[in-house]
């Protein structure tokens, strides 16, 4: 009998031990969510200049590094995207819990799938060419403009640290054009202007140290009409032009007296997320 008793707690005891050394679920992690914040950067901004066009986000690529790391460890392009107010939010098909501390990248409106799942390294992100702009398709917001962030050092396992905010700075610069006639007569409303020497593309880093080819620029195909704003008394449009190197060649034409009348200038060098 008394053998019998110790077999049976000897029996309970190992099942007791085996319960113990049983895997348990793992906890549940939150998602990794992602806010973007288009046209907050080191570049100069004039938040009244910052129109509703020109922060569109049409599509969106993730690349993450470890801390300071240089070869991408998780890719995701064009994952799902929703725009809460004006806010374009992104949450990634994985959870916190996998993914470890580190650099996160991001690159909205390029729309190159192959190109861009191409890039391993940081280098060669930064090196990605933006869409070529060209005579008849000029910048045009309300297609995307090509923008760029990174977010370094973040703890994707803190679930209270989420969402991660990533600030994005455009690859262009806009520059509004603005026609005033004081004390002026005989000023027709028929205004334009056109830009020369324009580049085709940007890098999604920024400028590159070099010599840029001719093809590399273009003109524009045809002019832009500049519209009265009653507001500024004047006429006025804009347009956007990726950054580069060269000088901007700005033209604008007049009707005085039935007369078309043009003038001539360059437009300041164009810097990334510059509004002017």
């Amino acid at each position: 009998m008394m053998m019998r008793k110790l077999i049976y707690i000897a029996g309970l005891l190992l099942l007791t031990a085996c319960r113990r050394d049983f895997p348990s679920e793992p906890a549940a992690s939150a998602p990794v969510v992602i806010d973007l914040i288009p046209g907050n950067s080191r570049s100069r901004i004039v938040d009244a200049e910052n129109l509703a066009s020109e922060q569109y986000i049409a599509n969106v690529s993730v690349f993450l590094t470890d801390p300071r790391g240089m070869e991408f460890t998780r890719i995701f392009i064009h994952p799902s995207i929703v725009t809460i107010g004006d806010t374009t939010r992104i949450t990634l098909p994985v959870e916190s819990a996998q993914l470890p501390r580190g650099d996160l990248y991001v690159v909205a409106n390029h729309d190159d799938t192959e190109a861009l799942g191409a890039v391993g390294t940081v280098p060669e992100l930064l090196a990605l060419e933006t869409p070529v702009a060209g005579p008849d398709d000029n910048l045009d917001p309300s297609a995307g403009i090509c923008m760029y962030g990174l977010l370094s050092d973040f703890d994707f396992s803190d679930d209270q640290a989420y969402p991660a905010v990533v600030p994005l700075e455009r690859t262009c610069c806009k520059y509004r054009i603005t026609l005033t006639f004081p004390d002026a007569a005989g000023i027709s409303t028929v205004n334009a202007f056109f830009i020369a020497n324009a580049a085709r593309y940007a890098f999604i880093g920024g400028l590159r140290a070099g010599n840029a080819a001719v093809d590399d620029y273009y003109d524009y195909s045809q002019r832009i009409d500049l519209s009265w704003d009653e507001n500024r008394q004047s006429f006025t449009n804009q347009t956007y032009v990726y950054e580069s190197f060269a000088v901007p060649v700005f033209s604008v034409f007049i009707e005085v007296d039935g007369q078309e009348q043009g003038y001539t200038g360059n437009l300041p060098v164009p810097e990334p997320n510059y509004l002017l």
